[in-house]
């Protein structure tokens, strides 16, 4: 009777109680050909700018990237609201900005099921900048995406920590709506 007690036991665990491993989808938020791109000269109305609204991997997400030589400042726009990154890229360092040329971003879902909204639970970015003694650093910044929990939850230093992070980490700041 113990012996079937224990593999009833093992045979729910194997079951049900093992997660589906989580799903991961790249986006790039620089691209030319895959967003819209827009680009102002300089003029007395203001300075040089360029945006990039990218779509993300599910509908109703998506970034808007400001970004011209000397500065970036990346945006989220989920649940009809906008969302600055700027200060998960400032806690990199001064001078800061994405980290890979290619512009390319984590979206992290829930395993299980095909990502969609409901499913996704975070965004993981390269950030790069430089430290006081002008020493350049990057980190991924770990950007949770769970309704109700809009949040930076750190900056890590690699990705499988970073994945780690989205689901066991504690917020740290909560990202505020904004209009870019």
């Amino acid at each position: 009777m113990m012996k079937i007690g224990i593999l009833a036991l093992a045979g729910a665990i194997a079951a049900g109680g093992a997660q589906a491993a989580d799903v991961s989808k790249y986006t790039s938020v620089n691209d030319k050909k895959a967003c819209v791109y827009k680009h102002s000269k300089a003029s007395d109305d203001g300075p040089e700018s360029c945006e990039f609204e990218c779509k993300g991997p599910v509908a109703g997400v998506s970034t808007k990237l400001l970004s011209c030589y000397d500065y970036e400042h990346l945006f989220v726009r989920i649940d009809g609201k906008s969302y600055s990154t700027w200060g998960p890229m400032l806690a990199v360092g001064g001078f800061s900005g994405i980290a890979n040329k290619n512009g390319m971003v984590e979206w992290l879902f829930s395993g299980g099921a095909e990502p969609s909204r409901a499913s996704l639970k975070g965004l993981i970015v390269r950030f790069q900048g430089v430290d006081q003694n002008n020493k350049g650093r990057n980190a991924l910044a770990v950007i949770s995406l769970k309704p109700g929990e809009i949040c930076w939850k750190g900056n890590y230093p690699a990705n499988e920590a970073a994945r780690v992070a989205v689901d066991n980490a504690a917020c740290q700041t909560p990202l505020n709506e904004e209009k870019p």
